[in-house]
């Protein structure tokens, strides 16, 4: 085989060396680039798909948020108005000052509430006595002389027990002593037995 002919297909020879070689590298870099674009695009769309969920979160949070805001400014609103009633009734039932005419007018009320023609209930007198001062309230003495049937009698204590609830209008009251007697009403449509009685009350204010 002449010289030139032998120079020839050996380099022939190297160059498809060379294009196989060029081949195989390029199919290593092509499987190595899809590896790393396939685990990168993996990681990218775990990322997305947290970011995603990380703002779902942050929406949720952001309506809980105005949720408990809105709930909140109603509950205030209510708490402010449940407040302001219960600073008005405190003012009712313990007083600032003795309000001893708005106390008089009280046991007007009780007067007329209880007493009918069948059950008397009549307040004789009513006397204020000096006041007392506490540490934190005062106390203004009163002494009333009653004449009532033995029902509105028992009615008289529970309405002076009662007193000073929150959810009712009456003096914040107790009684410190009681004398009494009994009678026998003439009156035939009075069949209760009639009690006369002296209770002393004191009646409290800040």
């Amino acid at each position: 085989m002449p010289k030139k002919q032998v120079t020839y297909v050996l380099q022939k020879r190297k160059q498809q060396k060379y294009i196989k070689g060029y081949a195989i590298l390029c199919a290593v870099l092509l499987m190595f680039f899809g590896f790393y674009t396939y685990k990168n695009w993996s990681t990218y769309s775990d990322v997305k798909e947290a970011g995603e969920k990380s703002a779902q979160y942050i929406s949720g949070l952001r309506n809980e948020v105005v949720a408990e805001q809105s709930s909140y400014e109603v509950g205030r609103d209510e708490f402010d108005n449940l407040n302001r009633q219960i600073e008005d009734n405190v003012e009712e039932i313990f007083p600032v000052t003795d309000e001893y005419t708005a106390l008089t007018r009280e046991f007007d009320d009780y007067e007329a509430e209880l007493s009918t023609r069948t059950s008397v209930f009549d307040v004789a007198s009513i006397n204020y006595e000096p006041i007392i001062s506490a540490e934190n309230y005062s106390i203004l003495p009163a002494r009333l002389n009653i004449r009532s049937s033995a029902s509105n009698f028992r009615k008289f204590l529970h309405l002076i027990e009662n007193s000073g609830a929150l959810d009712g209008e009456s003096r914040l009251m107790d009684i410190s002593s009681i004398r009494l007697s009994f009678e026998q009403d003439d009156d035939e449509n009075v069949a209760d037995e009639i009690i006369n009685f002296t209770v002393q009350i004191n009646a409290y204010f800040q």
